[in-house]
Protein backbone atom coordinates (compact mmCIF):
# COMPACT_ATOMS: atom_id res chain seq x y z
CA UNK A 1 0.00 0.00 0.00
CA UNK A 2 1.03 3.53 -0.69
CA UNK A 3 1.59 5.78 2.31
CA UNK A 4 -0.80 8.68 2.84
CA UNK A 5 0.62 11.95 1.49
CA UNK A 6 3.14 10.22 -0.75
CA UNK A 7 3.52 11.99 -4.16
CA UNK A 8 3.07 9.93 -7.28
CA UNK A 9 5.67 10.50 -10.05
CA UNK A 10 5.02 10.79 -13.79
CA UNK A 11 5.13 7.60 -15.73
CA UNK A 12 7.13 7.22 -18.92
CA UNK A 13 3.90 7.16 -20.96
CA UNK A 14 2.71 10.43 -19.45
CA UNK A 15 6.06 12.09 -20.18
CA UNK A 16 5.91 10.91 -23.78
CA UNK A 17 2.37 12.26 -24.16
CA UNK A 18 3.34 15.66 -22.75
CA UNK A 19 6.41 15.80 -25.01
CA UNK A 20 4.38 14.87 -28.07
CA UNK A 21 1.77 17.54 -27.34
CA UNK A 22 4.51 20.15 -26.82
CA UNK A 23 6.21 19.25 -30.10
CA UNK A 24 2.87 19.40 -31.95
CA UNK A 25 2.09 22.85 -30.54
CA UNK A 26 5.58 24.16 -31.39
CA UNK A 27 5.24 22.69 -34.89
CA UNK A 28 1.97 24.52 -35.48
CA UNK A 29 3.43 27.80 -34.22
CA UNK A 30 6.50 27.36 -36.41
CA UNK A 31 4.31 26.52 -39.43
CA UNK A 32 2.28 29.71 -38.98
CA UNK A 33 5.51 31.73 -38.65
CA UNK A 34 7.01 30.22 -41.81
CA UNK A 35 3.81 30.76 -43.83
CA UNK A 36 3.63 34.38 -42.64
CA UNK A 37 7.20 34.96 -43.81
CA UNK A 38 6.44 33.38 -47.17
CA UNK A 39 3.32 35.49 -47.59
CA UNK A 40 5.30 38.62 -46.78
CA UNK A 41 7.99 37.67 -49.31
CA UNK A 42 5.34 37.08 -51.98
CA UNK A 43 3.75 40.46 -51.28
CA UNK A 44 7.10 42.26 -51.47
CA UNK A 45 8.01 40.41 -54.65
CA UNK A 46 4.65 41.30 -56.18
CA UNK A 47 5.10 44.98 -55.33
CA UNK A 48 8.59 44.96 -56.84
CA UNK A 49 7.18 43.44 -60.02
CA UNK A 50 4.46 46.09 -60.23
CA UNK A 51 7.03 48.84 -59.68
CA UNK A 52 9.26 47.42 -62.41
CA UNK A 53 6.37 47.15 -64.87
CA UNK A 54 5.20 50.69 -64.12
CA UNK A 55 8.70 52.17 -64.40
CA UNK A 56 9.36 50.63 -67.79
CA UNK A 57 5.83 51.21 -69.04
CA UNK A 58 5.85 54.88 -68.08
CA UNK A 59 9.24 55.36 -69.75
CA UNK A 60 7.79 54.01 -73.00
CA UNK A 61 4.62 56.07 -72.54
CA UNK A 62 6.69 59.23 -72.17
CA UNK A 63 8.68 58.30 -75.24
CA UNK A 64 5.47 57.96 -77.28
CA UNK A 65 3.96 61.20 -75.99
CA UNK A 66 7.10 63.14 -76.99
CA UNK A 67 7.27 61.63 -80.45
CA UNK A 68 8.32 63.99 -83.25
CA UNK A 69 6.97 63.36 -86.74
CA UNK A 70 9.58 63.17 -89.46
CA UNK A 71 8.13 66.23 -91.24
CA UNK A 72 8.68 68.27 -88.06
CA UNK A 73 12.35 67.32 -87.65
CA UNK A 74 15.27 69.56 -88.39
CA UNK A 75 16.37 69.02 -92.02
CA UNK A 76 19.71 67.39 -91.13
CA UNK A 77 18.16 64.83 -88.81
CA UNK A 78 15.10 64.31 -91.01
CA UNK A 79 17.39 63.31 -93.86
CA UNK A 80 18.99 60.65 -91.65
CA UNK A 81 15.58 59.24 -90.74
CA UNK A 82 14.26 59.19 -94.29
CA UNK A 83 17.37 57.44 -95.61
CA UNK A 84 16.63 54.52 -93.34
CA UNK A 85 19.51 54.83 -90.87
CA UNK A 86 17.07 55.54 -88.05
CA UNK A 87 13.81 54.51 -89.65
CA UNK A 88 10.83 54.20 -87.35
CA UNK A 89 9.46 50.74 -86.63
CA UNK A 90 6.20 49.55 -85.06
CA UNK A 91 5.86 45.85 -84.34
CA UNK A 92 4.48 43.75 -81.52
CA UNK A 93 7.85 43.36 -79.80
CA UNK A 94 9.61 46.56 -80.80
CA UNK A 95 8.85 50.25 -81.12
CA UNK A 96 11.31 52.79 -82.52
CA UNK A 97 10.41 56.45 -82.62
CA UNK A 98 11.96 59.87 -82.87
CA UNK A 99 11.21 61.34 -79.46
CA UNK A 100 12.28 64.23 -77.25
CA UNK A 101 11.44 62.33 -74.07
CA UNK A 102 14.82 63.12 -72.50
CA UNK A 103 15.71 66.21 -74.43
CA UNK A 104 18.68 66.29 -76.80
CA UNK A 105 21.52 65.77 -74.30
CA UNK A 106 22.27 62.38 -75.85
CA UNK A 107 23.10 63.92 -79.22
CA UNK A 108 20.04 62.39 -80.89
CA UNK A 109 16.37 62.24 -79.94
CA UNK A 110 15.92 58.74 -81.36
CA UNK A 111 14.35 56.26 -78.94
CA UNK A 112 13.72 52.53 -78.99
CA UNK A 113 11.86 50.00 -76.86
CA UNK A 114 12.37 46.35 -77.60
CA UNK A 115 12.43 42.87 -76.08
CA UNK A 116 16.10 41.90 -75.93
CA UNK A 117 15.65 38.18 -75.21
CA UNK A 118 13.37 35.25 -74.60
CA UNK A 119 12.83 32.82 -71.77
CA UNK A 120 13.99 33.57 -68.21
CA UNK A 121 16.52 36.16 -69.39
CA UNK A 122 13.94 38.33 -71.13
CA UNK A 123 14.25 42.04 -70.41
CA UNK A 124 12.75 45.20 -71.84
CA UNK A 125 15.33 47.59 -73.22
CA UNK A 126 14.18 51.18 -73.34
CA UNK A 127 16.39 54.09 -74.14
CA UNK A 128 17.73 56.82 -76.38
CA UNK A 129 20.17 55.55 -78.98
CA UNK A 130 21.71 56.45 -82.29
CA UNK A 131 21.74 52.73 -83.10
CA UNK A 132 18.16 51.37 -83.23
CA UNK A 133 19.14 47.85 -82.17
CA UNK A 134 21.18 48.91 -79.17
CA UNK A 135 19.26 51.25 -76.86
CA UNK A 136 20.58 51.88 -73.36
CA UNK A 137 18.56 50.45 -70.53
CA UNK A 138 16.24 52.71 -68.57
CA UNK A 139 16.52 51.82 -65.76
CA UNK A 140 19.84 50.00 -66.03
CA UNK A 141 19.36 46.25 -65.90
CA UNK A 142 21.90 45.21 -63.27
CA UNK A 143 22.17 42.30 -60.90
CA UNK A 144 18.82 41.36 -59.41
CA UNK A 145 16.83 43.10 -62.14
CA UNK A 146 13.33 41.70 -62.61
CA UNK A 147 12.83 40.07 -66.03
CA UNK A 148 10.10 41.69 -68.06
CA UNK A 149 8.63 41.61 -71.53
CA UNK A 150 6.75 44.23 -73.53
CA UNK A 151 4.04 43.95 -76.16
CA UNK A 152 2.70 46.62 -78.48
CA UNK A 153 -0.59 46.72 -80.35
CA UNK A 154 -1.49 49.52 -82.73
CA UNK A 155 -4.78 51.21 -83.37
CA UNK A 156 -4.94 51.91 -87.10
CA UNK A 157 -7.66 54.22 -88.34
CA UNK A 158 -9.58 52.92 -91.33
CA UNK A 159 -11.21 54.86 -94.15
CA UNK A 160 -14.52 54.83 -92.30
CA UNK A 161 -12.92 56.40 -89.23
CA UNK A 162 -13.02 53.26 -87.07
CA UNK A 163 -9.94 52.03 -85.24
CA UNK A 164 -8.76 48.47 -85.79
CA UNK A 165 -6.04 46.89 -83.61
CA UNK A 166 -3.07 45.15 -85.16
CA UNK A 167 0.40 43.83 -84.24
CA UNK A 168 1.94 46.10 -86.87
CA UNK A 169 1.76 49.87 -87.10
CA UNK A 170 1.07 51.80 -90.28
CA UNK A 171 1.07 55.42 -91.40
CA UNK A 172 -2.53 55.54 -90.15
CA UNK A 173 -1.67 54.41 -86.60
CA UNK A 174 -3.23 56.76 -84.07
CA UNK A 175 -3.10 54.73 -80.83
CA UNK A 176 -0.48 52.54 -79.16
CA UNK A 177 -1.55 49.98 -76.57
CA UNK A 178 1.43 48.83 -74.54
CA UNK A 179 1.52 45.99 -72.04
CA UNK A 180 4.53 45.38 -69.79
CA UNK A 181 4.70 42.07 -67.92
CA UNK A 182 7.25 41.86 -65.09
CA UNK A 183 8.14 38.45 -63.67
CA UNK A 184 9.16 38.68 -59.99
CA UNK A 185 11.30 35.93 -58.42
CA UNK A 186 9.51 32.66 -57.79
CA UNK A 187 8.35 30.22 -60.45
CA UNK A 188 4.80 30.22 -59.10
CA UNK A 189 4.46 33.99 -59.34
CA UNK A 190 2.05 35.40 -61.90
CA UNK A 191 3.44 38.39 -63.81
CA UNK A 192 2.74 41.93 -62.70
CA UNK A 193 1.04 43.83 -65.53
CA UNK A 194 1.15 47.48 -66.55
CA UNK A 195 -1.11 48.27 -69.49
CA UNK A 196 -2.18 51.56 -71.03
CA UNK A 197 -3.27 53.13 -74.32
CA UNK A 198 -1.38 56.19 -75.56
CA UNK A 199 -2.34 58.46 -78.47
CA UNK A 200 0.39 58.62 -81.10
CA UNK A 201 1.14 62.27 -82.02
Amino acid sequence: MRRAGCRRGMTLVEMLVVTAVGVAVLGMILGVFIETNRSTDRTISRQQGLQEAMTRGQAVERMIRFRVRSEDLAPAFAATVTTGALVEKMSRGELRLVSLARGTDDGTPFWAATNSGDGPQRTVRVGASATPGDPRDVPAAGAGAIPSVIEFHYGNQGADGTVKWSDEGTTDTCLVRLRVSAFPPGASQTPAIYETVVPLP
